[in-house]
């Protein structure tokens, strides 16, 4: 196996790729400012998202869509994998849209279904699963603090 095969086949175990397995898996930060643009929608008293291992990435499906994928964290939510899974169309915060894609993104915010988009957005969507696996790699370690 040559160097750059060991590279991909590495970047897709870490990344906890599954078929297909692409070898261009980039999961970003967010930005600062689009945590706080989606924690502002979330519907649960006292909820937050863990602004250190959420991540984006752009989707192959799409000209313009970023899957952007946290953990929820509040009451009820303490455990690791409640991940929300949104969508938009610009990385910029304040400059596109936002819309919910999963059911859990769904349930804890007030961001309008992607699935009723115009665009149908699923977690089938290239780069949506990847982005919730970034995640859970993410927050493998990591447990935020709540201060109430």
């Amino acid at each position: 196996m040559s160097n750059t095969n060991r590279l991909i086949a590495f970047v897709c175990l870490w990344t906890l790729c599954t078929s297909p397995c692409y070898a261009r898996v980039n999961c970003t930060l967010v930005s600062p400012a689009m945590m706080e643009l989606l924690i502002g929608g979330l519907t649960i008293d006292g909820a937050t998202l863990v602004k250190k291992t959420a991540r984006m990435i752009k989707s192959d499906d799409f000209q313009n869509i970023y899957f952007i994928a946290a953990e929820i964290y509040g009451k009820g939510m303490e455990g690791k994998g409640d991940i929300g899974l949104w969508a938009t169309n610009s990385p910029y915060p304040g400059v596109g849209i936002i819309l919910s894609v999963n059911s859990l993104a769904l349930k804890s915010s007030s961001w309008p279904n992607g699935k009723k988009s115009q665009a149908k957005l699923s977690t089938k969507n290239q780069g949506a699963r990847a982005a919730i696996k970034c995640v859970a790699s993410a927050s493998a370690n990591y447990r935020p603090t709540i201060t109430k």
